[in-house]
């Protein structure tokens, strides 16, 4: 706010006062009033000086500006160490992209890439207040408070996983489970969703009063960096005001998609920022913040279990024979077993984690319990890509109803060398797999194809983890039979309990 002397040393406002003055004599005069004495310099000084400089700044530019341009700056609330105080906030990039992935646009001719949808993305970001350091990224079309349930399931583990996938020369370990969890009035941020898995979490879940936005100056301030630092190495950015952006159209130089603007940022947050002096920390880079501070106390972690309850996509489940029925697969645990014997309750809420369907939670009664997959092998597979194998079933075995363990095996094999370094790619972008996608898929999984796995023994060092036939010939092998001579079929059933379940051995 210019000071009173700036103001009056004006000419034209002074002039401007004194023709003031005597309109308003002239009028006086015309009522018989006596006129004003025009005042000095120093009385219109002193009389500025008397007027409440909030009020004056209120009335002339709104309540909200004058709360931001007097208020002290300050550092925000002060957090001591890692996953105490995580500012979540979204931000709407400022670069114009292809609505699309790479993948896709490469397939597109000239002529259709240029009806490809090109807009601006915005980005979900956590960020841990005492280091500064980044823990969580999300981009989307829109706020929504999927997007924020991501971001938060992303804070409390270990990203390097995420930042290898992306090719990133520094890993991503920052994160934890935390104390408290900060953001404003956007409805994503205070959805009901948000609550939910905040409050499993066993966090606070603090909502800022609007307009002050110092409460939450850390998330706000790394945003200005993207602005400031990154934004201008990118040849579709946008611009800050009409007058700097002047004839440019962002839209017409759009070239970047999803998942490469995705990469960039990773690449700037976990290369780049993570790395770099910070103000904020006295010259002290965030990634050697987290370091430090974790010498002396460690952050909690949230083990995999929990963050498949909390965060896992839910869809409902039939009860099959064999236990809970998902993607053409068994799931069972111990609870699930000794709930079927006393409910009627033959359907569940099952949460899965579409990066790795070797375990599934299973709600039985009022709490989540894990719950392994009855085959062996699905460890570490990807929902998406068992999917695609069981969509080449369906087309290679059209005429087939049945499928064997072995096909089932071979493709096991083919799924493994397969690199999910895209699957975790995608997860951070618009186009990451949706419990709506996996919902509608279950719908379709059983049309026509079903797959029937070989009975599977559970230990493989147990006393039944081998088994040798006549002759120490394979078992399954055909063997001719001493008294009629027919050919018969060695089961591995023979003799194994406890190979497989169903509501029935009850």
């Amino acid at each position: 706010m210019p000071s009173t002397a700036a103001a009056l040393s004006n000419p034209a406002k002074a002039n401007h006062a004194k023709r003031m003055f005597r309109e308003q004599n002239r009028l006086r005069k015309a009522e018989g009033q006596r006129p004003l004495r025009v005042p000095g310099r120093k009385a219109v000084e002193n009389a500025i000086k008397r007027i409440d400089p909030f009020a004056a700044y209120a009335r002339r530019f709104g309540l909200d500006a004058a709360n931001n341009y007097f208020s002290l700056a300050d550092d925000g609330v002060r957090a001591e160490f890692q996953m105490q105080r995580i500012e979540i906030d979204e931000w709407k990039i400022d670069v114009s992209t292809l609505f699309e992935t790479t993948a896709v646009v490469e397939m597109m001719d000239d002529d259709l890439r240029k009806k490809i949808p090109k807009g601006r993305r915005w980005l979900t970001l956590a960020l841990d207040c005492a280091t500064r350091c980044v823990v969580g990224v999300k981009i989307s079309a829109e706020p929504q408070a999927g997007s924020v349930v991501q971001v938060i399931e992303q804070l409390t583990r270990d990203k390097t996983d995420i930042a290898e996938a992306f090719g990133c020369a520094c890993a991503w370990p920052m994160g934890g489970n935390p104390h408290e969890i900060v953001h404003d009035n956007g409805n994503a941020l205070i959805a009901p969703d948000v609550r939910r898995v905040t409050n499993d979490l066993g966090a606070e879940n603090t909502t800022t009063p609007a307009g002050v936005a110092r409460l939450r100056s850390r998330v706000e301030r790394i945003f200005r960096t993207f602005g400031t630092e990154l934004m201008p190495l990118l040849t579709a950015r946008t611009f800050g005001s009409i007058a700097e952006k002047g004839g440019f159209d962002p839209g017409k130089h759009a070239a970047l998609t999803d998942d490469e603007l995705t990469q960039i940022l990773v690449l700037f947050i976990v290369d780049v920022y993570h790395n770099r002096e910070h103000g904020g920390l006295h010259g002290e880079t965030p990634a050697n913040c987290w370091k430090r501070l974790s010498e002396t106390r460690t952050a909690v972690p949230v083990d995999q279990i929990t963050r498949r309850a909390i965060f896992g996509l839910e869809i409902n489940c039939k009860l099959g024979n064999r236990g809970v029925r998902f993607a053409c697969l068994d799931y069972v645990c111990d609870e699930l077993r000794e709930y079927v014997k006393h409910s009627w309750d033959r359907e569940f809420r099952v949460r899965v984690d579409p990066l790795d369907i070797g375990y599934v939670s299973i709600e039985v009664g009022d709490r989540w319990y894990p719950a392994k997959c009855v085959k062996r092998g699905f460890e570490g597979v990807a929902w998406q890509d068992w999917q695609a194998q069981l969509t080449a079933f369906r087309t290679k075995f059209r005429s087939e109803a049945l499928m064997v363990q072995s096909i089932v095996g071979n493709s096991l094999l083919k799924i493994t060398t397969i690199d999910r370094k895209a699957n975790i790619r995608q997860s951070l972008t618009e186009h990451n797999i949706t419990q709506a996608q996996i919902a509608w898929e279950e719908q379709k999984t059983n049309l026509g194809v079903s797959v029937e796995f070989d009975p599977v023994v559970d230990d493989p060092d147990g006393l039944f983890g081998e088994l040798i036939g006549p002759d120490n010939k394979d078992p399954e092998a055909v063997e001719p039979s001493g008294e009629t001579g027919q050919e018969v079929q060695v089961s591995l059933d023979d003799g194994l309990p406890g190979t497989s379940w169903s509501i029935g051995d009850e």
